[in-house]
């Protein structure tokens, strides 16, 4: 991006096919809610999603840029430690990578209750290390957090689109972050104003 411009990205590339690439943000870029109101929801109906392909999109890209970005399709599994998980689809500028796009290999999970299951992954990232990221300097230095910090945590785009009680649980809404040592993990909220944002996007070479 220019100089001039709010946001200075430096980006990591994941992929090359099909005379695309499609590029991450090698630094967490912001820290918002993965949703303004806590409650259950999808990718596609989040507004972090609402800001990524409006004011994001519109912001952090000029003319040229914008005109070299593809509208991507996206599959978003709902919930995917569910053997019953359903999916749902969206059009896309600018998007979070999903828990598939970031595990790589066999990686555990535990439900509330349930017993604990292995999944497989094959996703762009090998192992905990590969997967944290720091903010920008920028975002440290306009935030309350600590410039000490060297790593953060950041959302992904996987949601379980559900709302539970159970008998000692209030309702918890999942969404999938990478905690700021590199593991994968759940967050039960969706309000959360400390959970980072990694933009993605496909762009045309």
């Amino acid at each position: 991006s220019d100089a001039a411009e709010p946001y200075d990205i430096e980006w990591l590339v994941l992929d090359v096919k099909d005379g695309k690439a499609l590029l991450l943000s090698k630094y967490i870029m912001e820290s918002m809610p993965y949703h303004e109101r806590e409650e259950a929801v999808s990718w596609a109906d989040c507004t972090l999603r609402e800001w990524l392909n409006g004011t994001f999109y519109e912001t952090a890209f000029n003319e040229e840029e914008q005109a070299r970005i593809a509208t991507t399709l996206l599959e978003n599994i709902w919930n995917p430690w569910n053997t019953s998980a359903e999916y749902d689809y969206t059009e896309d500028k600018v998007f979070l990578p999903s828990i598939e796009d970031m595990l790589c290999g066999s990686h555990e999970y535990s439900e509330i209750h349930r017993e604990t299951t292995t999944y497989r992954f094959d996703g762009y990232f090998q192992t905990d290390m590969e997967r944290m990221a720091r903010r920008t300097k920028a975002l440290t230095e306009k935030t309350e957090y600590s410039a000490g910090l060297s790593t953060a945590r950041y959302w992904l785009r996987t949601s379980s689109q559900m709302s539970t009680k159970y008998s000692n649980y209030d309702f918890y809404h999942e969404v999938a972050i990478i905690y700021q040592d590199g593991r994968f993990g759940i967050s039960d909220t969706t309000i959360s104003n400390n959970g980072g944002v990694r933009p993605a996007i496909w762009v045309e070479i």
